[in-house]
């Protein structure tokens, strides 16, 4: 964010005196019990990370509606929630829906499947989030300093044209969808998986977290016979 201030006066140069802070929006938090591979990436290259939270809130200003889900202190956080049989009613339901939701064919399967591997379709016993400190470049720059590699930033890759001695890429990218047509799709993946020296390594294999662009990064260099210490199958 960038401002202007008018005048000079002590109050113009104070207001100046201000902080900077870091907003990551490339990547959030992970825990070390469902990111196994990222966890031990940010090991192996010494990246700090520090305990975060990650809740779920509302605040509904029309109807005065607001609660955080993580316990019940904060379940209840006005008071008035305790006595409030509507309340009440829907705290029995988010119990119910906790416990049924992973045996249940519901539109939002996939979305019920991620929450409950990720322990969140529970009143207690959640993992605890971290976040790396200084961001996503942290690690970025980590990466870098180890790997000994070409870049090419802001080239737009519309294609692959296979060649006898190599590959020309031309591709454009689009940030994956979850429908049920593209989890369909990830169950083929055997079809066009190394097919004409190809290999297809992303987050969009598993639910689009960093985990998943891990677990298909390190099988892709598995099968290309490079294996990574941690493997998904010794991470399992």
């Amino acid at each position: 964010m960038r401002l202007a201030v008018v005048g000079a006066g002590i109050a113009g140069l104070a207001v100046q005196q201000g902080r900077d802070y870091r907003i990551d929006t490339g990547f959030i938090v992970y825990n070390p019990e469902h990111y196994l591979l990222l966890t031990r990436l940010f090991g192996e290259l010494a990246v700090i990370s520090q305990p975060t939270q990650m809740s779920f809130s509302v605040h509904n200003q029309a109807t005065g509606l607001e609660y955080n889900a993580t316990n019940l202190d904060t379940l209840f956080c006005p008071r008035s929630n305790l006595g409030s049989p509507r309340f009440l009613g829907m705290g029995c339901d988010l119990r119910r829906f906790y416990r049924e939701a992973p045996a249940r064919e519901f539109p939002a399967r996939f979305l019920v499947q991620f929450m409950s591997n990720h322990q969140m379709l529970q009143m207690a016993g959640r993992p605890q989030w971290r976040v790396v400190r200084g961001g996503s470049s942290s690690y970025v720059r980590a990466l870098r300093a180890r790997r000994a590699v070409c870049e090419r930033l802001n080239c737009a890759v519309r294609s692959i044209r296979r060649r006898p001695d190599g590959v020309e890429l031309e591709i454009e990218y689009h940030h994956p969808i979850h429908t049920r047509a593209s989890v369909a799709a990830q169950s083929r993946k055997a079809e066009i998986q190394g097919k004409r020296r190809t290999w297809f390594a992303g987050a969009y294999w598993g639910w689009g977290f960093h985990e998943d662009g891990m677990r298909s990064a390190v099988d892709v260099a598995g099968a290309l016979g490079v294996p990574w210490p941690s493997r998904m199958a010794d991470a399992a």
